[in-house]
């Protein structure tokens, strides 16, 4: 009995070594899920032991009383009409902001000296309190979904556009001085080299400002809104329902989980290039 040696693939040492490197990287990230499960469980079983016990259950609730009070929403029809007003709001000051900021940011890193002229108002506005903007937002807007959408926008619009700005003043200098000595044009070299640096530094910008996105969102309805996650933590506040404000913060929390996911997700595919 012969084997047939020729149909035998042999793979290249490079890709042997790629694939053990996507092996190894999905066996961290198994333990480091399996440890982050077991370190919420714990944290989950040690607030439900001491809510009762050690504390008192006014102050800080309850996993079951949250679950329950989760349950007690959906039920009645509150939870997911409230929870896409938040998530709309959200959603659209983010990607708005985002977009301004990014064009604004390309715009002030190609043109320094319109950068330099504008830059103390540019952090002159960025340096006043969102929330103390929020009131005049209302007054302009009202109180429904667009003083929220702006809000959100005021405050992702300026870490996105200072992160591209930088992006664009730290492009690759070798680079740049590589393609001029081609006779590369300057449109060339802003869409090859500048605008793909300044998109890197655009999702660290976009990460920074998630957090800011949401809370702002939830604040905005929390001052002046009679829908949305704000509303209803706001309402849960005025009844003294412990469990409702903790569960409004848990809905924020898988939100704000999501977006991170949605956010790094695009980044990977947009920024491949980079680990290519």
């Amino acid at each position: 009995m012969t084997t047939d040696i020729s149909a035998t693939r042999v793979l290249p040492v490079g890709e042997m070594l790629e694939r053990e490197g996507r092996q190894r990287a999905r066996r961290e990230s198994r333990a480091q899920n399996a440890k982050r499960l077991v370190l919420i469980v714990a944290l989950l079983a040690a607030w439900q032991l001491a809510s009762g016990r050690l504390i008192h259950p006014f102050f800080v609730s309850s996993p079951s009383a949250v679950c329950s009070r989760l349950a007690e929403w959906a039920a009645n029809g509150d939870l997911f009409p409230h929870l896409g007003v938040t998530a709309l709001e959200m959603v659209v000051g983010f990607a708005g902001g985002t977009v301004l900021g990014l064009v604004l940011g390309i715009i002030f890193g190609l043109f320094p000296m319109l950068e330099r002229i504008l830059s103390p108002l540019l952090v002159g506005f960025n340096a006043v309190p969102k929330i103390a903007l929020a009131p005049i937002f209302v007054i302009l807007l009202g109180i429904g979904l667009m003083s929220k959408i702006v809000l959100v926008i005021s405050v992702v619009m300026f870490l996105v556009m200072f992160n591209t700005i930088t992006g664009i003043q730290r492009a690759d200098k070798e680079l740049l001085q590589a393609l001029r000595l081609m006779h590369a044009s300057r449109s060339q070299v802003i869409w090859h080299v500048v605008i793909p640096g300044a998109i890197a530094y655009m999702f660290v910008g976009m990460k920074l400002s998630l957090r800011y996105a949401l809370n702002y969102a939830v604040v905005g309805e929390i001052l002046a809104g009679n829908r949305g996650i704000g509303f209803l933590m706001s309402r849960s506040l005025g009844n003294l329902d412990t469990s409702g404000v903790m569960a409004g913060v848990v809905v924020l929390v898988v939100c704000g989980l999501s977006l991170y996911m949605g956010v790094s997700m695009l980044e990977s595919k947009l920024l491949r290039w980079r680990l290519a």
